[in-house]
């Protein structure tokens, strides 16, 4: 029996290598579309898509993305390409997914510009090429295989190259369109949110490489964080951003100006930013964090804790009212329309805090929490816990 046994489980450990392999095959093969744009005098354009085009109408029961389609090229698979004044059109009626069954390419993101003149696929290539030429340049679409290794390394880069504002993860916009040499920092509603959500990254990026790289990026997302909270002068309440005197004008929204004069903050904190530090802080914790960071995590998440228990689950802002989107209490059930009807997912992770919060048994309350509900306000909820009770929740037990 126990040879059978062992055999089975032999097989069990074999049959599911063996679907990690394929997955892992599957992964690497993948391609990501990329878009090069030249000038149509450009040496590498190629001759074919130079020369004049001789369109046929598309006459099918599918329309397509817009009218008035014309027919430029055929592939060897079947897929058609398409184009007009409005953009260039993939169609392949044996696509394996419905939505590379039409795929549209339009703007500056794919083309020079949107009237299309000619379209040439190159069979050739090793992998899909097309050339699009439009009546301001040339545009090359290709799918290149990509593994995720490459694929994170390429984002990796973008985001130190123009998403990094004051260790904000943030906006990035461009003073001349199209010339990614021009991108400047902006402001976004969810600086902080997005922020938690790299920083998430980069912890289980350490968690598994202990790479030095990761873990000063996750410690710059964390102090990003902290700053949201210290900015304000109200121990905490966190802000959604903030910009530095001399940047341009902040997009709109509820600012308030430092003391100092030096940096303006914006309020009006809503509940996926507080979900958001929450998961941040939560990750750094239990997968960097040394034992010197811990009490700063802890101290940190037991006054946003505090706040909201202070004010019955509510989050105030300066003016003493709560925020839109900050609201958790049972009174937010008289509240605008769009906060009630979401009232029952965003209390979800709070109450359960509250109760455990008032007993003893923290870690066992973090931990069957985050098993109920495996989400990121799960996670808000545990966190608060595992990072610190906080002294409202002590003064409960001392009750």
């Amino acid at each position: 029996m126990r040879s059978t046994s062992i055999k089975f489980v032999n097989m069990r450990k074999f049959f599911l290598l063996g679907v990690i392999a394929a997955l892992n095959f599957n992964l690497l093969a993948q391609t990501q579309k990329f878009a090069t744009q030249f000038t149509e005098q450009a040496a590498e354009v190629p001759l074919p898509v130079r020369q004049e085009a001789k369109p046929t109408a598309w006459e099918s029961t599918e329309p397509g993305p817009v009218k008035g389609l014309k027919v430029f090229a055929r592939e060897r698979s079947g897929a058609v390409w398409l184009g007009n004044e409005q953009g260039a059109a993939r169609f392949d009626e044996f696509a394996k997914h419905r939505w590379d069954r039409w795929q549209y390419f339009a703007g500056r993101r794919w083309l020079r510009d949107d009237d299309v003149r000619n379209i040439w696929v190159d069979e050739a290539a090793p992998h899909r090429k097309v050339w699009i030429r439009t009546r301001a340049g040339v545009s090359l679409i290709e799918w290149r295989p990509m593994t995720l290794e490459q694929k994170v390394k390429f984002f990796e880069e973008r985001i130190e190259a123009r998403h990094v504002r004051h260790g904000l993860v943030a906006d990035s916009s461009l003073r001349t369109p199209g010339d990614v040499s021009s991108s400047i920092g902006a402001d976004n509603d969810n600086d902080g949110l997005w922020t938690a959500i790299y920083l998430g990254a980069q912890c289980y990026r350490y968690g598994v490489t202990h790479d030095a790289d990761s873990r000063m990026k996750a410690q710059r997302a964390l102090k990003a964080l902290m700053r949201l909270e210290e900015i304000t002068g109200v121990p905490g309440f966190y802000a959604r951003s903030f910009v530095a005197k001399d940047e341009p004008k902040p997009n709109g929204g509820e600012w308030h100006p430092t003391p100092d004069g030096q940096w303006l903050w914006k309020g009006d904190t809503s509940s996926d930013e507080s979900v958001g530090h929450y998961y941040g802080y939560t990750l750094y914790f239990d997968l960097v964090a040394t034992e010197d960071e811990k009490p700063a995590i802890r101290q940190v998440v037991a006054r946003m804790t505090d706040y909201l228990i202070k004010h019955d689950y509510d989050m105030p802002d300066l003016d003493g009212l709560p925020t839109r989107w900050g609201q958790w209490s049972e009174t937010t059930g008289a509240g605008p329309a769009e906060v009630k009807s979401i009232f029952p997912t965003t209390n979800l992770p709070i109450f359960p805090t509250s109760r455990c919060c008032a007993t003893k048994k923290i870690r066992s309350c973090a931990q069957s929490i985050s098993t109920a509900y495996a989400s990121p306000g799960a996670r808000f909820a545990a966190t608060a816990i595992h990072c610190g009770t906080t002294s409202r929740s002590r003064a409960a037990q001392a009750k």
